[in-house]
């Protein structure tokens, strides 16, 4: 996929490192940028790339902290699925379109408990860190309301999928408890998951009634069909 403005202004939003920006161009054009895809990282495999371009490596302290802003700084666009060693990860890689959709949704949504004031002073970094886990808490109790149950490595994982969004999550369950009043879902675990990693729930609206054209004879149907399929043959040409 190539880099645009769109991804420069979000790098930019973002705050990453050059080192970071770097990477993230890397991994960026590993991927065909229309749909989530797992993309192998290789640390070391990237490093020698770098040294090729620039004349030098980085150290491996630059790229800990490279990988640690994408995991951390883009808001679920990377998330890591699994790591093998300090440089070896499986990254899942969203299309820049999933912060386009993210970013007019207010994040945060359920009610969080008001914890008690601490007796000292907390770092913003522990502000957020305890504010996250509260999150991760109410979707779990939400979770627990439909039967779901999920263990403290899923509900990371989901936490990470959502772009940490609680309302994402929210609108996965909306969607599952919709599918399964249609018919039974076998794996309703696997199917918050695939909601989140593909981004299923985005445009659903459980109130949306279609507005069918009305005609009012065969004719005039056919007309409208033969005009539409005049437009998707135009399209194709």
């Amino acid at each position: 996929m190539y880099w645009t403005k769109k991804h420069d202004e979000w790098a930019l939003i973002f705050e990453l490192t050059p080192s970071a920006q770097l990477l993230y161009r890397w991994l960026n054009r590993r991927t065909k940028g229309y749909q989530p895809e797992e993309v192998e990282l290789d640390l070391k495999k990237f490093n020698n790339w770098v040294a090729k371009k620039r004349g030098r490596p980085f150290d491996p302290k630059t790229l800990k902290l490279a990988i640690a802003q994408l995991l951390e700084k883009t808001q679920g666009l990377i998330v890591s699925l699994r790591q093998v060693s300090w440089y070896y990860y499986r990254l899942l890689i969203k299309p820049i379109t999933f912060l386009n959709e993210k970013k007019s949704q207010k994040s945060e949504s359920i009610p969080k408990d008001t914890p008690a004031q601490p007796a000292w002073p907390r770092s913003s970094s522990d502000e957020k860190w305890q504010q996250q886990q509260q999150s991760i808490k109410n979707i779990d109790q939400v979770f627990r309301k439909i039967g779901l149950r999920f263990d403290r490595d899923a509900l990371n994982r989901i936490w990470r999928l959502s772009g940490k969004c609680v309302d994402r999550v929210v609108q996965s369950i909306e969607l599952l408890l919709y599918r399964n009043s249609k018919g039974p879902i076998a794996n309703p675990h696997g199917f918050i998951v695939d909601c989140l990693t593909y981004n299923w729930q985005e445009g659903f609206d459980l109130y949306y009634q279609p507005e069918l054209p009305r005609f009012n004879c065969l004719a005039e149907m056919r007309k409208f069909v033969s005009g539409l399929r005049g437009e998707i043959n135009a399209t194709n040409c």
